[in-house]
Order: structure tokens, then sequence, then C-alpha cells
């Protein structure tokens, strides 16, 4: 049944384009299929008449970051330096940063986070942005620190045990 609401959805949009926005929508919130919805939105986004450009990229970041391993054919960190390189969307650039940081920590790449956070922490223009990150950043590397000494923690117990 899921593969025919599938294909019944692929269909629609052939036929009816305008309906791409909330397939896609239909896609990530009720069926779980994040890549292809990921890839709608993508495709929305390159078309030059959409209006919803926050809301659309809001959405991907979402998509992207809360699922990273099911982006089909996404490169998350390229799409998002480059929206940051246009400096179209100045007033997301704090939070398109702080979603590329977390699409790395979900991922377990704890180093690659905190690159893009001291990048990030460099190139913002606006103070509010900063302050969003600074607090992001400080929460991983405060989360970070507590994972370590639970850790540690379990090794002493374990050890006093023996």
């Amino acid at each position: 049944p899921k593969e025919t609401k599938l294909s019944l959805l692929r269909r629609y949009i052939q036929f009816n384009p305008a309906a791409t926005k909330e397939v896609a929508d239909f896609l990530a919130n009720d069926l779980n299929h994040w890549g292809e919805a990921a890839l709608l939105y993508v495709e929305l986004l390159n078309q030059p008449e959409t209006v919803q450009r926050n809301e659309l990229w809001m959405a991907l970041a979402n998509i992207c970051t809360r699922h990273p391993v099911e982006q089909v054919g996404i490169d998350w960190e390229a799409l998002v330096r480059g929206v940051l390189a246009t400096k179209k969307f100045k007033e997301m650039e704090g939070v398109l940063w702080n979603q590329l940081a977390d699409a790395w920590i979900r991922r377990g790449e704890f180093q690659l986070a905190r690159s893009v956070y001291e990048e990030a922490l460099e190139n913002v223009s606006k103070v509010r942005d900063f302050t969003i990150l600074l607090d992001a950043y400080l929460q991983f590397e405060e989360g970070l620190l507590e994972a370590i000494m639970a850790t540690a923690d379990d090794d002493d117990d374990e050890a006093n045990d023996d």
C-alpha cells in the first residue's frame, strides 16, 4: 500500500505541478519518506517562480539535519554553503549555519560540527546570529563533555567491580 501511495503521488504531481509542495509535505510528515520529500523541496527551490523560499528552505533543512542518512542524492553541506555564499537569505544565516552543524552532530562527526560552528562565528554579520550560534556551540560542547564524563564514570564503576 505504501508503494501504491507513492506511485499515485508521483503521478499526481506530474499532472498538477502546483501541488508539489503539498506532496512533499505529505511525504515528509505523514509517510516519513524524507529522501524523496527533500528532492521535491530542492526541485521547488530551483524554480525561479517559487515564492515561499524561506518556508521551503526550513523544511529542507529540517529533513537534512534530522534525517541525514535518508537524504537521497543531496549534498546538504554544498547546498547550504552555496546559499550562504549568495547572501540571499541573510535573515536565515545563523539558522542555516546551525542546521549544518546539527547535521554533522547527528552523524556523529563532532570535529566537523565544531569546525562549522567556528567558521560560522567568524562569518556571521548580525549579533543575533552570533548569539544563536554561540549558544548552540556551547550546548554542543557541554553535551559532549557530559557524555565523556558519564562514560568515564561507567568505566570507573566497572573497574571497581572487578
